[in-house]
């Protein structure tokens, strides 16, 4: 039977819709090296081990490592980013991500929903 859900002590990862993979972090949540690794892991079993579509939900976030950060730059699990933010913490902590540590991959910054959604599965 397939998992459609992994959570975590400070994230939970799970399937959005066919071909997309969502991550949430809890409110204040400060996501260290170990936790990236767990979210990784969880991505990439969730997608079967291939690339997918993931959109991380940033709104509560607090802080990321500079560890976590290299770890989520170089991991392959995702094939396009998107990041939900809804405060200028969130919107810095993602900009600052796609600015300083340069994803391999399309990411993008969103404040609303159902614009990240259709990025995510835009083929083009």
């Amino acid at each position: 039977m397939d998992q459609d859900e992994i959570t975590g002590a400070n994230f939970r990862v799970y399937r959005l819709v066919p071909g997309v993979v969502r991550c949430d972090h809890p409110q204040g949540a400060e996501v260290n090296a170990q936790d990236a690794h767990e979210v990784v892991e969880a991505i990439a079993t969730l997608a079967g081990g291939e690339p997918t579509p993931v959109l991380v939900d940033l709104r509560g976030t607090r802080t990321v490592s500079r560890e976590a950060r290299r770890i989520f730059r170089e991991s392959r699990a995702p094939s396009k980013l998107a990041m939900y933010v809804g405060s200028p913490l969130s919107r810095t902590i993602a900009n600052f991500f796609i600015g300083v540590a340069r994803p391999d991959v399309p990411a993008r910054v969103f404040t609303d929903l159902d614009d990240a959604q259709g990025w995510l599965l835009d083929d083009g």
